[in-house]
């Protein structure tokens, strides 16, 4: 009898263990952007502009490949792992034999959320934004900047872009997204990698630039969608251009999301969040 009764005392306690657990995890993948955000904030402070999603760097953009470092890699030394950022060479691939190799595999507390079920070396639970690719019904086709939309702009080898700054986020920094979780995504071990997948085995690494996302999807959480993806239920944590952070939910209408995507995009949808 005293053992049944501790067994249905176990099975009331479990769910709510669970959830309380679930809670903290929640509050930990918050402070994690909160960090990434006071990164690219100081970031944005020293130099006068946003880092790079996608950086192309190579000293001869024709003969070589180009590096492809992402964000989540220059803001290393405002986040305390500066230690990390030293060893990088950011005119090789992010994951050229040697240092960067070395420094790519590096696992960053800041840059796993604690409800994630896979590890792996140099992993990102998170990914910055570039822009929106979703086209809605209102609207006949993207907009013509729609790849450089976001504040996390891409750049090629020979620099051509624009750097993003402050007064770029016309739809105002607390109403515009940098960075979104996009939780367990594809690794691929280094023997199994080639250039051909390139874009995906960096899309799980926070070195690549590979490890930023387009909107691909007009709801959160969209299966088959690696980016604005997320283990906790009912939505996603998210880090706006202001520093604040910002849990995003699963039923969140498809325009507000391209709306909170684009910069610049004089989209009124975004006070709706």
């Amino acid at each position: 009898m005293t053992v049944a009764i501790i067994g249905v005392l176990v099975g009331l306690l479990l769910p709510a263990v669970n959830s309380a657990r679930e809670s903290a995890r929640r509050l930990s993948c918050a402070n994690n952007c909160r960090q990434m955000g006071l990164g690219v904030l100081a970031y944005e402070a020293t130099l006068g502009r946003y880092p790079a999603g996608r950086a192309a760097y190579s000293p001869d953009p024709v003969a070589s490949p180009p590096g492809l470092h992402g964000w989540s890699s220059f803001i290393l030394e405002f986040i305390e792992q500066k230690a990390v950022f030293s060893r990088i060479d950011y005119r090789s691939h992010w994951n050229a034999p040697g240092g960067n190799e070395t420094a790519a595999a590096t696992l960053i507390p800041t840059y796993v959320c604690p409800s994630s079920r896979t590890t792996f070396p140099g992993k990102q639970d998170y990914a910055g934004i570039l822009g929106s690719a979703v086209r809605l019904s209102t609207a006949p086709r993207l907009p013509p900047d729609w790849q450089q939309g976001g504040v996390l702009y891409a750049t090629s080898a020979r620099g051509a872009t624009r750097p993003a700054t402050v007064r770029m986020v016309t739809d105002g920094l607390s109403k515009t997204l940098l960075v979104t979780e996009a939780v367990d995504r594809l690794y691929v071990p280094p023997t199994q990698r080639s250039s051909a997948s390139d874009s995906q085995i960096g899309g799980s690494q926070w070195a690549s630039g590979y490890s930023c996302v387009y909107l691909g999807a007009k709801q959160v959480n969209t299966p088959g969608k690696a980016g604005f993806r997320g283990p906790h239920p009912g939505g996603i944590q998210t880090l706006f251009a202001d520093g604040h952070v910002a849990f995003i939910a699963d039923a969140t209408a498809a325009d507000v999301l391209v709306a909170l995507c684009t910069k610049r995009g004089g989209e009124a949808t975004a006070d709706a969040l």
